[in-house]
């Protein structure tokens, strides 16, 4: 049995071009997974921009616990 065998389906995703122009993987994927979450209608909206409702540290330790 290996790792991908037995992971979940918690899979997160990233663009190769974002993250070459930002030249940091893990930020691309912190931003690709921002945007997935501000696209969902969570949150709260004030002056027509929408902000997701936990700390920075507190999104990163429960979006990624790696």
């Amino acid at each position: 049995m290996t790792i991908l065998s037995t992971s979940s389906q918690d899979n997160r995703w990233f663009n190769a071009e974002i993250a070459a122009k930002l030249e940091d993987i893990n930020a691309e994927v912190i931003i690709q997974q921002l945007h997935y979450w501000l696209q969902k209608d969570v949150g709260v909206v004030i002056d027509c921009v929408r902000w997701v409702y936990n700390s920075f540290e507190s999104w990163v330790r429960t979006q990624y616990p790696c």
